[in-house]
């Protein structure tokens, strides 16, 4: 994946400072465990990122919605704001999702985040 200057400096930059959003969507509802969706298997396991998680920042342009499973027409169950970090755990193919058809497991929030909004570091992504 290649990326841009501006990018990695922005990423950096939102790594540095520690910043952190969240906005409940008002709603009970549990997402689904990665276990549950499906995947190719034959995932890095531990050697995807650091440890068994790959850092993960939002770089959507605006408001990213995460979804109970993954794929673009499930229930939204929290909505993060562009800087927002969390651990990615797993990574499955779904629906396409404005070209990608990759979604993230974010474990801090318990949601499926549609992979091509999620920067990762280059790092690899294990498979659920």
């Amino acid at each position: 994946m290649r990326t841009t200057t501006a990018l990695r400096t922005l990423a950096a930059a939102l790594l540095t400072s520690g910043i952190l959003a969240v906005t409940s969507a008002g709603t009970t509802a549990t997402a689904a465990p990665p276990t549950l969706a499906r995947g190719h298997g034959g995932g890095a396991g531990a050697f995807g990122g650091f440890g068994f998680w790959t850092p993960g920042v939002v770089v959507a342009p605006g408001w990213l919605d995460v979804r109970q499973l993954p794929t673009p027409v499930s229930p939204v169950v929290n909505r993060l704001l562009p800087g927002f970090q969390d651990s990615v755990q797993c990574v499955v193919l779904g629906p396409s999702f404005n070209g990608n058809p990759y979604w993230y497991w974010l474990s801090g929030v318990r949601a499926w985040a549609p992979a091509g909004f999620v920067y990762t570091y280059g790092l690899r992504v294990p498979y659920c």
